[in-house]
């Protein structure tokens, strides 16, 4: 069983060193920061991320792996994804969605408050949800 983690590139440079397996990569501050959150909530996982699991110096490998990112999705226990550091507002928009979706709800046509409306824009204009692949990443999983 593996987590799939679903996060943006974005254009900074890969200098942040991780270890894995006794062996040394370079990933962006992004992923670095995303890699502490997923370790410090659940200790020990194992997860598929694409710049550490596909060798992205390789231009074969790369195009060849693309051929399997709907299995590997797919076939993920389930998607983490790392939306960036927590805003202010973070909280709310987390709040709002989670009681959006639960069922129980008692008043599903309450008027929403501006700050769950600032907070869940706040929300979607994060990078992650304008990125090319999160549809299909998303979707996979």
């Amino acid at each position: 069983d593996y987590e799939a983690v679903s996060y943006t590139w974005g254009t900074e440079s890969h200098n942040r060193p991780i270890t894995i397996d006794e062996k040394r990569f370079y990933v962006s501050p992004t992923l670095k920061q995303a890699l502490k959150q997923f370790h410090n909530a659940a200790g020990l996982r194992c997860l598929w991320i694409d710049a550490i699991c596909i060798n992205q110096a390789d231009l074969e490998e790369r195009n060849q792996q693309i051929q399997f990112m709907a299995r590997i999705y797919r076939n993920s226990s389930r998607l983490l994804v790392w939306l960036g550091v927590s805003a202010s507002n973070s909280d709310y928009a987390m709040k709002f969605l989670e009681e959006l979706g639960d069922q129980e709800v008692e008043d599903q046509n309450r008027f929403l408050e501006w700050i769950e409306i600032d907070s869940i824009a706040s929300l979607i204009s994060r990078p992650w949800f304008t990125r090319t692949w999160i549809l299909q990443e998303f979707v996979l999983a």
